[in-house]
């Protein structure tokens, strides 16, 4: 899981300093499993998103058993094998896919220069005051890029409003499923 947790984290190879390295995984090991992140239920209100992108929150995609195959679990998977894995998921879920929607949640830096970031974990919760706990599930996260060459300042402490298109289903790299979700942010926010 280290192994998979590091690509998902530094996919480009980059040094990262050992405090942000432990930072981020005492956030992902100190995640509850059961918790998400604020009162919006399935979706957000309407108000909460920027125009144009849908609300979507916690619960829809992070309130369902998914069937993690763990360190090399897909290793000589099929087309057709992964294609079953992704009808596996609620149907709402997959109806994202390729959606413009906005995400409340909790940022982990991940690709890093100076205080500014291209690449970052949303998280459903805020775990980075606690390192116990189960380790988050693997819906209970959003891998976020912001557009190429430019970077964002992140609040760690305070939710952050994520815009941008969706993408849903198994990243697989080396038979390792990298994510689950990742998002290609338009805009990134705090949000009260």
């Amino acid at each position: 899981m280290l192994r998979r947790l590091l690509r998902v984290l530094n996919p480009s190879g980059v040094r990262v300093p050992v405090g942000l390295v432990v930072t981020v995984l005492g956030a992902l090991l100190g995640s509850a499993s059961s918790g998400v992140a604020g009162a919006e239920g399935g979706r957000a209100t309407a108000t909460a998103a920027a125009p144009g992108y849908e609300p979507v929150g916690w619960q829809l995609l992070g309130d369902f058993v998914y069937d993690d195959p763990g360190l090399g679990g897909l290793e000589g998977a099929t087309a057709d094998a992964l294609a079953k894995r992704r009808e596996a998921l609620p149907a709402a879920v997959r109806a994202l896919d390729g959606k413009l929607v906005s995400v409340r949640g909790f940022a982990v830096p991940a690709d890093v220069d100076g205080d500014r970031v291209s690449a970052f974990l949303l998280l459903a919760q805020n775990d980075l005051d606690c390192c116990f706990g189960e380790s988050a599930r693997m819906n209970q996260w959003i891998l976020v890029r912001v557009r190429d060459g430019e970077r964002v300042q992140l609040d760690l402490l305070q939710p952050m409003r994520v815009s941008g298109r969706l993408s849903v289903g198994e990243e697989v790299s080396g038979g390792i499923v990298l994510s689950l979700y990742r998002l290609a942010a338009d805009r990134v926010e705090r949000d009260p």
